[in-house]
């Protein structure tokens, strides 16, 4: 690879001739529209008393303008690198690879249509990836369908991020640029693979060998208003890529020559463990990408770009995740959860006041540690495992409602909180039977007893037995009263219900036992 300058000395004077960028004061809203419609620029420099602050974008103001949000230049600036030294192409080029495609060479500004002008990439490798084992063999089988549709195919997003990681990714999203539902029903009948799933996006989900594969069609999108699902229509692959959440998923794979495709720096950020968004008001798009952010940026160990944090401290001023639907909330959370260290992504969205936002008040998160710890949540199903997270956030009817909870479910599950928190002297009696602890428990689900006894720690040892004895049966079953001649009707159940309560208590330990206590107790009954 060469190592020469991208400007040396004998052409510097040429980028001068490039001539100063056009400016606009980082308060002076006012004079952005005439610059941009006059100059057909797509960017601007923001400065303030002479310090550049990054650069405007004509995307970036009109989608600010369409959501009738009356933010100054300097709000929506975009940072990009800033170089005063002469440096190896290798690293201009790794420069240039950032969502805008520019560079402040001193304070001229140097597109990466300028590079190729000053000097053209004659020996710049691009980079190539290898793919082994069933991921070899399934892009053998697609790439032969889109050469025969006469169409490209790219595998993009976090595959791609995965593969540069060297991760095993189950997930894989395909790109094909053209045709991709006559694409989609050729592989699935090449694969023997079902069409699971089609979207109104014109996306298709295919179940193969243990792999999710999604296809789709490149396309660019926008949005209507803050936190709506997004309108999409075909677009080159450029704008596909942008319309993701973070650099690190922005990232493609051309399937013909293994190319890595890499339009705004993703691998570089990978590599230096940064999390970048792909504008300012990403966020204000689509504010599940909070929740996106807290779970790359704790499973990969991501820093946060200045472009981020200013993304995020305007998403917090305009508190976007509010206009979330409940849904979109619930998925999210249920996301998190199958992270391998949940309770890391719950902490980040707390020290970044997200959890204050979505719970009323900043939460403590005591209870969900230690709810996320707990060996019975483990056997709790997808949505139970959702009310138990609830729960250890908030018990309060509004926060349920907000999150999709029914308002009876919410209002139940209120009210036997505070019924648990009244019972707790009673929980903890000794003078109180194991058997009547077990049977008031049991009025209610066990995602809302784990989550109370997150909330309460000191209670942890009596409930886990309490816990533990729920599972207690008597030997003897309703058959077994029937062969014993005891006409089946209400008394069965008042019966078995005794039987249980007294093996609860440790009365009795087999099915003699049983049948001794019975006639003990049921004199009456086994004489007739």
């Amino acid at each position: 690879m060469s190592t020469r300058n991208i400007i040396p000395e004998a052409k510097k004077k040429a980028v001068s001739k490039l001539g100063p960028p056009l400016k606009v004061e980082a308060f002076a809203s006012d004079q952005v529209e005439k610059l941009f419609s006059r100059s057909g620029e797509d960017v601007l420099v923001v400065v303030e008393d002479d310090r550049i602050l990054g650069l405007l974008s004509r995307l970036v103001w009109e989608k600010a303008s369409s959501y009738h949000l009356s933010l100054m230049p300097g709000e929506l600036a975009f940072e990009i690198p800033q170089i005063f030294q002469i440096l190896p192409d290798e690293e201009i080029f790794s420069l240039f690879q950032n969502p805008l495609r520019r560079i402040f060479w001193g304070e001229d500004l140097l597109s990466l249509e300028d590079f190729w002008v000053l000097r053209p990439p004659e020996d710049l490798s691009p980079r190539r990836l290898v793919l082994k084992g069933d991921l070899a063999y399934l892009r053998e089988e697609l790439l032969s369908v889109a050469q025969d549709l006469k169409i490209g195919l790219f595998l993009v997003g976090g595959a791609v991020r995965d593969l540069l990681l060297k991760r095993e990714s189950f997930d894989l999203d395909f790109v094909v640029t053209r045709n991709c539902k006559v694409f989609a029903e050729v592989v699935s009948q090449k694969l023997k693979a079902p069409l699971v799933k089609s979207s109104l996006f014109g996306t298709f989900k295919l179940s193969w060998r243990g792999f999710e594969i999604d296809l789709a069609q490149a396309r660019w999108e926008y949005y209507e208003a803050p936190a709506k699902l997004p309108k999409v229509a075909p677009g080159p692959l450029s704008w596909d890529l942008f319309r993701r959440d973070f650099t690190i998923n922005a990232l493609a794979l051309d399937l013909e020559t293994l190319t890595l495709v890499d339009f705004y720096g993703g691998e570089r950020d990978l590599h230096e463990r940064r999390l970048e968004v792909l504008h300012i008001l990403s966020f204000v798009d689509d504010p599940t990408r909070l929740f996106r952010a807290a779970r790359y940026a704790t499973r990969f160990g991501l820093s946060l770009s200045p472009n981020f944090l200013k993304a995020l401290e305007l998403a917090r001023r305009l508190k976007v995740i509010s206009l979330l639907s409940p849904a979109r909330l619930r998925n999210e959370i249920k996301r998190i959860l199958v992270e391998e260290e949940p309770f890391a992504a719950f902490v980040w969205l707390k020290e970044r006041k997200l959890l204050e936002e979505l719970c009323g008040k900043e939460p403590d998160l005591s209870p969900l540690k230690r709810l996320l710890a707990d060996s019975f949540f483990r056997d709790l199903n997808e949505d139970e495992k959702l009310v138990a997270i609830l729960l250890s956030l908030s018990p309060q009817k509004d926060f349920l409602i907000r999150l999709g909870l029914s308002e009876k479910m919410s209002t139940w599950c209120e009210n036997f909180f505070q019924e648990l928190e009244n019972k707790r002297n009673f929980l903890l009696s000794s003078k109180v039977s194991l058997s009547e602890k077990v049977f008031f428990l049991e009025k209610g689900p066990l995602s809302a007893i784990l989550a109370f006894k997150a909330h309460y720690p000191e209670l942890k040892e009596e409930m886990e037995k309490i816990l533990a004895a729920q599972k207690t049966r008597p030997c003897l079953t309703g058959k077994d009263l029937q062969r014993m001649g005891i006409s089946p009707g209400p008394l069965y159940g008042k019966i078995l219900k005794h039987l249980r309560a007294a093996k609860i208590d440790g009365l009795l330990k087999n099915r003699d036992d049983e049948i001794s206590f019975l006639k003990k107790e049921y004199p009456d009954v086994f004489s007739a």
